[in-house]
């Protein structure tokens, strides 16, 4: 007995949706993740929260997203890998942590964030057609980075405060936001 793809295709998804909101279900009340901690005579604080997401690919590219050269309709066959390389179903399949360190005594702290991701298909499934590079995997399959940091100090010479600091964003956060309770302005 044969059975149809459509068919077959549409109890997979169905699985997979059901196995996702399960987990979501069992990880949804330990997602997120902190606690404050003493270590000696500094104060900390470790946030972490992990997700997991599917994505899935219900219809069959668009002709009019695949150049000519490649059997479709577009104009251009430089912009159209991504329609060629995934056919319909699972797409993608992450996990993914963001993480937070503060740590504080006295006039001297630290805030430190950091990301990571794994995504299954992107690591070890084949696509379609172009196998994914080496650059490609570490954009989109493993990644470990950190985002953002910031230290800082502040000492007493001769009865004058000197405050030093230093940071780096991988991404703007606005200025204010870097550790509760002290403010950095750009």
């Amino acid at each position: 007995m044969t059975t149809h793809p459509a068919k077959h295709d549409l109890r997979t998804v169905r699985r997979a949706v059901t196995t996702a909101l399960v987990a979501a279900g069992a990880l949804g009340a330990t997602s997120a993740q902190a606690f404050d901690f003493t270590l000696g005579s500094w104060n900390g604080n470790w946030d972490t929260t992990l997700s997991y997401g599917q994505l899935y690919r219900i219809q069959s590219p668009d002709l009019n997203l695949i150049g000519t050269a490649n059997g479709g309709i577009g104009r251009s066959p430089n912009i159209d890998d991504g329609n060629l390389n995934y056919e319909t179903g699972l797409v993608s399949n992450a996990a993914k942590f963001v993480t937070e360190l503060a740590l504080n005594k006295g006039g001297f702290g630290l805030f430190a964030r950091a990301q990571g991701l794994y995504d299954y298909e992107a690591e070890k499934q084949p696509t379609a057609r172009t196998p994914l590079s080496d650059d490609a995997k570490d954009l989109m399959g493993s990644y470990v980075r950190m985002l953002d940091y910031f230290v800082y100090g502040r000492f007493d010479l001769g009865g004058r405060e000197l405050d030093l600091a230093r940071r780096q964003h991988g991404r703007e956060l606005g200025g204010e936001h870097v550790h509760p309770g002290h403010q950095c302005h750009d």
